[in-house]
């Protein structure tokens, strides 16, 4: 989403101007975080958006829905998710995912104007556990099939 915003604001000809503005860098071994925190600092300089009451990297009031506090609340949940070494539980990933809906649904409504990302949510919390763990089960026990075999 966070690049979907940033190319609303950014001419595409512009962005590696931008991109070499940012202190941050992404690099082909960054992980999700840097990842993250990269695209958080573009929009936040390049798409000029203005500051929510707090200001940025600030928890919002929560009845802020200015599309700068949505993007806090958003990157301040993914930073609380990443924490969690040890994984999440699908309910729980479900529920920080319906926490989430509103901000991602606003942000889309006022910067992008469509209702994708609505649709994607529902999609996501309303996977069975069920299929996400014989999914899990059926790739792992492919790979090892594919391990035994030299080619």
């Amino acid at each position: 989403m966070f690049i979907d915003i940033l190319s609303h604001f950014v001419n595409p000809a512009n962005l590696y101007l931008e991109i070499e503005r940012q202190p941050l860098k992404l690099t082909s071994d960054s992980d999700r975080q840097s990842d993250l925190n990269f695209f958080y600092d573009i929009l936040r300089d390049a798409c000029n958006l203005s500051p929510h009451e707090n200001g940025w990297g600030n928890p919002p009031n929560n009845n802020d829905n200015c599309v700068a506090a949505c993007i806090d609340r958003i990157k301040l949940k993914n930073d609380e998710i990443l924490s969690h070494k040890g994984g999440l539980l699908w309910s729980t990933c479900q529920d920080i995912l319906r926490n989430l809906r509103s901000d991602i649904v606003e942000v889309e409504r006022q910067v992008l104007g469509g209702q994708l990302y609505d649709r994607r949510i529902d999609d996501l919390i309303s996977i069975d556990t069920d299929v996400v763990n014989f999914t899990d089960s059926l790739i792992r026990d492919t790979l090892s099939i594919f391990q035994g075999i030299n080619f």
